[in-house]
């Protein structure tokens, strides 16, 4: 929901996708994923945090990660391996 809000601001949502990002590396239970998340989102970070990004663009991206949640919050692996592929 938080990504949803934030799409119109790109620097708010930016905040609100490395959360997203590490919230599902730490489920997964992995510290090695954990750890390589950290060093993902330091450099989505650095690429997009001048950039900003269109709303469009953001609202799309916040489609994406709904799929990707609501495969994992109903247990269905595959989907939810799809849907990061897809992403």
């Amino acid at each position: 929901m938080e990504l949803y809000v934030a799409a119109d601001d790109p620097k708010e949502y930016l905040i609100h996708e490395m959360a997203f990002h590490s919230t599902v590396a730490q489920a997964v239970g992995n510290p090695i994923l954990s750890t390589l998340m950290t060093s993902i989102n330091t450099a989505i970070y650095d690429a997009h945090h001048d950039a900003g990004g269109r709303n469009e663009e953001l609202h799309h991206s916040v489609e994406r990660y709904r799929k990707i949640f609501r495969a994992i919050r109903d247990h269905k692996p595959e989907e939810a391996r799809k849907a990061m592929e897809d992403h």
